[in-house]
């Protein structure tokens, strides 16, 4: 009986997790097709027209901070898989 109990409020936990989820989960397609249609292609192009090393560091440094963090941290990851190969 006590199983039965704890299965059902995993279960109810669970269902509120995702509901909870669910706004991100659809935000972020969303919030993607907008950027690529308010964003050409030319800005795009001449934004990333500075080499491989600038390039890197540039869109590292800009996905970070749209995901939240105030510091490239994966620099030194992109720079090992990209340098060191």
């Amino acid at each position: 009986m006590q199983a039965d109990n704890h299965i059902k409020d995993n279960l109810r936990k669970t269902i509120q997790t995702f509901i909870n989820a669910a706004p991100i989960i659809v935000g972020m397609p969303l919030l993607t097709s907008l950027v690529i249609t308010v964003f050409p292609e030319q800005i795009s192009a001449g934004l990333f027209s500075n080499g491989d090393f600038l390039d890197t560091l540039l869109g590292t440094t800009i996905g970070n901070i749209a995901v939240g963090h105030a510091y490239p941290i994966s620099i030194d990851i992109t720079f090992r898989s990209q340098f060191f190969t």
